[in-house]
Parts: structure tokens; sequence; C-alpha cells
């Protein structure tokens, strides 16, 4: 008995604790509760003031409070009134995230939502989009929201509305703008429309009206379930929305590529979330598509089966950034771009082709059929002490009919009288441009290796992809590769890695560069770019090497496409 009665009450703490601090999609008071099922954008955040303060404490974000944005606008001589209203912003901001307040409404779960109306030319935009855009938060306690709101509003008349079993609390400003707010259980919906606050009390009180009631969205939101953030769109409400918008200010004029009746429908919802431990941010997209409307010339852009490669293996570790992809057929590319060319500029690709055709005797669908469609990309940094810092490029794709490829690139260069310079490496030729060795690394170069077509503007990485190393000098075993390298051997559409430590490194010496040729150019802009590299770009791109490396892949299935990315951040030298 005394066991009993000291197990007890451990046992209803044990399970107030799952409660109160396990994640769960299927709570009473869950926001998905309080929204239409036709919601257009629904965004989530949970734990939001533990976030920031953690996000504030890394080097990126020491480095966005610590730069001085008022004094660098006055140096750019910016009016003062505007340094002045971006320091009170500033200032602003900084009380908000430390005020008690605040941190109670946003710390535990907050969610910020769009449902959909009929757009009304007569009313400005912004005034709508607020009208129907819904607030609702969790916070530690419920009247915390409501004395925010009424500290915010202040001087605005307050009254008190009953409403069913609800007491909406108005909040009437002398700029005719509203607010109405009201609790449920542990949760706050507060809207700038009554109306739309009260058709949010419909649905919490008959279910089968709400979000929660929608089963596609249940069997999908099931993937994100634990997310920290969570992101959810219908596209065709969006698409619908902005189609009225275009026709109403552009009188409905029809895209050059796809017209709206050829893509209606096509894209269905999207969802989107994030978690993140110690050492690794993880976010997960699902797009869904309905395959029926997908038009015909795009047909094998979302019917391509997930296929493997080996390219990451002749890639050596230092490249700072790889992509590749069996998603883009080359019939299909070129379709797309007869369709977004106007008239003037379709009749000079066709003369192009018409020309391509009279040199080689082979014409320009005949020739994009030699390719597979299988396409990697991969960039390093430029070599050090260049006088431009151009990063180095490599395309690789792979080719079904390479003997046919060679004679077809030399009867071009035989016909336009190209000077070119010829190597063999490993017994495989490579032609560079040029009769005269480069002073630098820019040396456009072609190979064809086995089934590859390698194209490059630069000899080194050509000779690489040849002369593949073995070991952790290759991509493919370098230890920064395997760290975000999840799922990179399962078949997949796409898979992209960039080293962002480096990669930030290569962006600051492109700036400079842009900097110093724009100060030749300008001699009055040199101080002003000097300020904008040195004090704003340069810091924020310090503080983006905290994200060291950063994998993705895409993945076509079962009419949806999923995209999974995993980043490594370094905590240890913040």
């Amino acid at each position: 008995m005394r066991q009993a009665l000291f197990i007890l009450p451990l046992f209803m703490l044990l399970l107030a604790v799952i409660y109160l601090f396990s994640p769960h999609l299927g709570g009473r008071t869950a926001a998905e509760r309080f929204l239409d099922r036709q919601t257009l954008l629904l965004l989530n955040q949970k734990n939001l003031t533990a976030r920031l303060d953690d996000f504030f404490t890394t080097r990126l974000g020491r480095t966005l409070t610590t730069l001085d944005y008022p004094e660098i606008l006055n140096d750019l001589n910016v009016a003062q009134e505007k340094s002045e209203l971006l320091e009170q912003l500033i200032h602003l901001a900084a009380v908000a995230r430390h005020d008690p307040m605040v941190r109670s409404v946003l710390g535990r779960d907050l969610t910020i939502a769009l449902t959909p109306f009929e757009l009304r030319p007569e009313e400005p935009l912004l005034r709508q989009l607020v009208e129907h855009t819904i607030v609702i938060c969790r916070p530690k306690r419920a009247a915390h929201a409501l004395e925010l709101v009424r500290r915010i509003s202040s001087p605005a008349v307050i009254e008190d509305s009953l409403y069913g079993a609800y007491v909406i609390k108005r909040f009437r400003f002398n700029n005719d703008f509203n607010l109405a707010a009201a609790q449920v259980q542990s949760s706050v919906i507060i809207t700038a429309d009554e109306r739309v606050l009260r058709r949010c009390l419909d649905r919490f009180d008959n279910r089968n009206q709400s979000l929660l009631a929608d089963p596609h969205y249940l069997s999908e939101r099931k993937t994100f379930n634990g997310a920290s953030s969570f992101a959810y769109a219908s596209i065709g409400g969006l698409t619908r929305l902005l189609a009225q918008l275009r026709s109403d200010s552009s009188g409905g004029a029809p895209s050059r590529i796809f017209s709206a009746e050829d893509t209606a429908g096509l894209y269905q919802r999207a969802m989107a979330g994030g978690w993140n431990d110690a050492r690794t941010g993880t976010v997960k997209a699902v797009l869904c598509f309905d395959p029926q409307r997908v038009p015909a010339p795009l047909q094998s852009l979302y019917t391509m089966l997930p296929g493997q490669t080996r390219s990451s293996q002749r890639l050596p570790a230092d490249t700072i950034w790889y992509y590749w992809s069996n998603n883009y057929p080359a019939a299909t590319i070129l379709e797309l771009l007869r369709r977004q060319l106007n008239q003037e500029q379709l009749h000079r690709l066709q003369s192009l082709f018409h020309e391509l055709k009279r040199s080689t005797g082979v014409d320009m669908e005949t020739a994009i059929g030699w390719l597979e469609n299988d396409l990697s990309v991969a960039i390093k940094k430029s070599p050090d002490r260049e006088l431009v810092p151009i990063p180095l490029v490599l395309t690789a794709m792979k080719c079904s009919s390479p003997e046919r490829i060679g004679p077809f690139i030399q009867r071009l260069i035989d016909h336009y009288q190209v000077p070119i310079r010829r190597r063999s490496v490993d017994s495989w030729e490579v032609l560079s441009w040029g009769d005269v060795a480069p002073m630098g690394a820019f040396e456009p170069s072609l190979a064809l290796y086995q089934e590859y077509l390698l194209l490059a503007n630069n000899f080194r990485q050509i000779k690489e992809f040849i002369t593949a190393r073995q070991g952790p000098d290759r991509l493919d075993t370098s230890w920064r590769f395997r760290q975000v390298a999840h799922g990179f051997t399962d078949a997949n559409n796409s898979l992209l890695y960039i080293n962002l430590a480096e990669l930030t490194g290569q962006l600051k010496e492109l700036v400079s560069w842009a900097g110093v040729m724009l100060a030749l150019k300008d001699p009055a802009m040199a101080n002003q770019a000097t300020i904008i590299i040195d004090r704003l770009i340069n810091p924020i791109l310090d503080g983006l090497t905290m994200y060291q490396v950063i994998g993705s892949r895409k993945t076509l299935k079962d009419n949806h496409v999923i995209i999974e990315a995993l980043t490594v951040i370094d905590h240890e030298h913040n």
C-alpha cells in the first residue's frame, strides 16, 4: 500500500510531463483545429525564444548583433532619419527579445496562418492580407498573450463580446484598425478581422470543418512529427490568388512558357520541417503534384526514375560545390527554351541551329540525343595569387554515343578555325582553347573520357577527373563529404554538396575583386564599396562559416518531390 501511494503520484507526474512537453499533432489545441481546410499558408515554430537565444550565441548571431548598422548607414551618406529609424527598430527588437511577457507568448508554440479569401481589387492588398492572417500562440500563461496585446494596443478601446461559450476581446484603434482575440483552452487566437476569428471558433467546435479533417494533410503531416519548425502551403490556392493578382495588374497576360490553364492544379500542396540538435540541422520538404495535370513537354521531368551516380568518385576532396542530377533531359530543356523565347529570339536560335547543321551535317535534335540524362557540376576555389579569382568549374555529361561526339566536335573546330592545343592524359586527349599556354588557371578545355563529355574553364579539373585520386583525397571518401552524404548512395534524382566554410572564402575574394573593379570604373564609389564590403558583407560571410558543410538530395516518388538536407554546424569555434 505504501509503495502504491508513492508510485501513483510519480506516475501521474510522468503522464503530465509527457502531455505537456512531448510534440504531438492531435492535441485539442493544435493550431490546425482552428484553421480552414483551404488554408493558404501555415507557419509554426516551437520554442522560438530558446531558438533565438541559441542563435545569438553563434558566430553568425553575434556578427549580426554587433554590426553597427546606423554608423554604416551614416558613412554611406544615408538620410539621418532612416538611420535613426533603423536604430530604433534594432533597439525595440532587442528589448522585445528579453521582455518576459514576449518570451512567455512566443516561448512554446507560435503559428501564423493565411486563410483563403476573394481578392477585392478596390482595396489595398496589404490590408486584405492582414485581415485574413491568423496568429495562434500557446503561451506559458494564456493571460500573457491578452496582456501583451493590451500593452501594444494602448490606448485602444477594449470591449468584451460573447460568442457562444467564448469571450472575444475587441481592441479598437483610432486609425480604423482593429484586433480581436479569444482564449480557447491553452491557446490564444488573434486576428485583425473579428469575422475571421469567429470562423476559427466555429471550426474548433466542429472539427470536421478544420484542417485536421483533411486526410491528405494528416497523412503527410506525420512525416514532420517532432519538427521544431513547420511550414505548409496550399500551392493550388496560392497559385489561384497570384493568377488573380496578375490578371488584375496586367490584364491577364499569359505566361510565355505555360499558360495558367496549362499548369492549373499541377502542384497541390507543399510541406517543410526542420529539426535541430547540437551539431546538425535537418530540413525536409515535400511537394505534392498531380501527374494527370503535368503538361506533355514536362512529362519526362516528373516521371524520371531515381538513379545512382559515381561521378563523385572521380572528383578531388577539395571540391567546394558538387551537384548531380538525372532530372534535366536535354530534349525537354531545349523545348522549354523555345517556349520561353519571343519570336525574334526564336528566329535567331533557329538560324544558329541551321548554321550548326550546315557546318557539321548534324541537326541540333540529333546532337542532343547523344547526351544521356546525367549531369554533374563541380566547383573548386581559384588558385592562390590569381589576378581574377574565377572559380574552377567542371561539367561532366554522360553520353550515349561518344564515338559520334568526337567527330562532331572536330568538324566544329575545323569549320570555325578555333585555335586549340592538344594534350594527352593517360592516353585520353584533352583539347584546350588557344594555341599558347595561358597566363593563369583559366583555360577552357574539353575531353571525351569513357562515357563522359567533360567541359571546364581550366585544364586541371579535367586531368583530375581522368586520373581520379584514391583514399581520403577523393571527394566521396573525404570526411567532410561523408558528414552529410546520408542517402547519397541510394537512388536519387539529384544530389548537392556544399563546403560552405570554403565557399564563403571564395565569395569574399570575388566580392573584393568586384569592389576593386568598381573603384577603378567609378572612383567616387570606391569609399562606399569599401564600407559595404569590409564592414557588412565580409563579416556576414565570416559568420556564415559556422555552417561548415551542406548536403541535400531530391527524389521523385509517388507523385511527390522529396528534398532532404543536412547541415553540419560548428559550435566549437563560435
